[in-house]
């Protein structure tokens, strides 16, 4: 159903000014000069914060972030995946092992058991999905505009320029 790979290369190659997406196993996302790949793939951080993002187009990939592509597209939609693992990350997260940094094994991601129901299903799901995620960044948008705007609201009453 899905093909797993992983980056070849090291975190330190991200670069600033990169043209593409650089994928490691931290939260936010660098930037890179190379892509490694060009997919809609699902990417799930081997270590540390064992986060799962989504992306279609060129990008690279730090060596131990898994990139996950659908090998069938007919039955099985590369975002319906992602949900299916930004669920499952929780049950990851309690299978990982190590000291202080945790990391996942392959056979974690190989052996998940994931319920695929009709595509016609998985389509009007994916597209509410897309509806919510749209919903949620502007919702953030107008959170983060709203804090701006308090924060320059309350510098300006304490300087006693309103």
């Amino acid at each position: 159903m899905c093909r797993i790979r992983t980056g070849k290369i090291d975190a330190n190659e991200a670069d600033v000014d990169g043209l593409y997406p650089f994928f490691t196993c931290a939260v936010g996302t660098l930037r890179i000069n190379t892509p490694a790949f060009d997919t809609k793939a699902i990417l799930v951080a081997g270590n540390g914060d064992l986060n799962v993002k989504y992306y279609e187009g060129k990008f690279n990939a730090y060596q131990r972030t898994y990139v996950i592509e659908s090998r069938d597209e007919a039955n099985a939609l590369p975002m319906f995946l992602y949900a299916f693992l930004d669920l499952y990350v929780g049950e990851l997260r309690k299978l990982a092992i190590g000291g202080v940094i945790k990391y996942i094994k392959l056979p974690y991601l190989t052996e998940a058991v994931v319920p695929l129901p009709a595509i016609s299903a998985q389509r009007s799901f994916v597209a509410r999905l897309k509806s919510a995620e749209r919903i949620r960044t502007s919702l953030n948008a107008s959170s983060g505009q709203s804090a701006a705007l308090f924060a320059s609201l309350q510098d300006r009453a304490f300087r006693g320029a309103l």
